[in-house]
Order: structure tokens, then sequence, then C-alpha cells
């Protein structure tokens, strides 16, 4: 249910010093969350945190109770869709993903299940 008229294409030229950076964050990302990402996952990654730094003097270390915050708001942006929209598409409730989405708890058995499989579904992990 990808909406390819909200979604860009972007090719990009990184300097090998950026290429050895963006491969390191991947890594971190990968040990972090114990999941892989692609390159492009990263750089999403990095848009969705770029300016969350600059209003928080220091960024609290992961915890597990926001192990999913980013992987949903990169499947939120990889979807076009509203928190709305994407509580409908996963078949859950909008309070109770809003509170996965902000950290404020984790989806547990059947829910996290659909989670992992709409995540997997969309190439996200």
């Amino acid at each position: 249910m990808i909406n390819h008229e909200k979604n860009e294409n972007l090719q990009i030229t990184l300097k090998k010093q950026d290429v050895l950076k963006l491969k390191q964050i991947q890594a971190d990302l990968i040990n972090r969350f114990s999941i892989d990402f692609t390159k492009s996952q990263v750089i999403a990654y990095l848009i969705k945190s770029y300016g969350q730094t600059e209003t928080q003097t220091e960024k609290p270390q992961q915890t597990n109770k926001n192990k999913y915050v980013n992987l949903i708001a990169i499947l939120k942006d990889t979807l076009n869709m509203s928190y709305t929209e994407l509580a409908q598409y996963l078949k859950v409730s909008k309070n109770s993903l809003n509170k996965w989405a902000h950290g404020i708890q984790n989806p547990t058995g059947e829910n996290e299940q659909i989670l992992l499989k709409a995540l997997k579904d969309n190439k996200i992990i």
C-alpha cells in the first residue's frame, strides 16, 4: 500500500569519508536494534532524528520502552500514512499506536507480531 505519488526517489553521491560514517551509523543501529537497516533506512532515520537533538541537551540512551519509536516513524513515512491510517492498516487502536510511537510502551504479544510483520513486509527490518 505504498503511495508512490507522495514518495520521491533520491540519488546522492557521497564522499568516501561520508560513506564510512554512514556505514558506522548503520552498524550502530544494527547493534542497537538487533535488526538490519539498509543505507536508505539509515538516511531516513537520520532525517527523522535531525532537529530532535537540537531541542534536547542530552539524548537519553535507547531504552526498551522506545525501541519501536523510529521503526514506526519509518513505517509511517514509507507508507505515507497518518497515525490514524497506520493504526487502521495494522488493525490496532490509535491509542496503542500512539503509545508505541512515543515510547510510552511497547507492543506485546499479538500486537508486537502484527507490527513486526508490517515492518518486514515493507522491508524496514
